[in-house]
């Protein structure tokens, strides 16, 4: 193997290293943590600041219609009716999959 070969299978088995492979994983773990945290503690606030700019944005679009989007942002960004919406579409996504397997069945291998 010529030199530069050797030096990048050298490097791959370097960084395959547990030494570097925590001093790259530890950063990622702790920036995960961190804004974790971040979400747990101002999402109450995240979500008003969303919602007045959402509110904002929406209206000086529709400039030339005079309207109230105050339920609209709000009802977008209600985090209980978003898990309502996924739960009702639970069943039918289990019914397109009973129909998919069975189709599948018909199916000669």
């Amino acid at each position: 193997m010529n030199g530069a070969g050797s030096a990048l299978l050298f490097a791959f088995t370097s960084i395959a290293h547990p030494r570097i492979l925590w001093l790259m994983l530890w950063p990622v773990l702790l920036a995960l943590a961190a804004w974790g945290a971040a979400v747990l503690i101002f999402w109450g606030q995240l979500v008003v600041w969303l919602g007045s700019t959402l509110k904002g944005w929406v209206q000086t679009a529709t400039f030339f219609f005079n309207w109230d989007s105050t339920d609209v942002t709000l009802f977008a960004l209600d985090w209980k009716d978003f898990k309502a919406l996924i739960d009702q579409s639970e069943p039918t996504a289990r019914e397109f999959m009973s129909i998919v397997e069975q189709r599948l069945k018909t199916i000669p291998a």
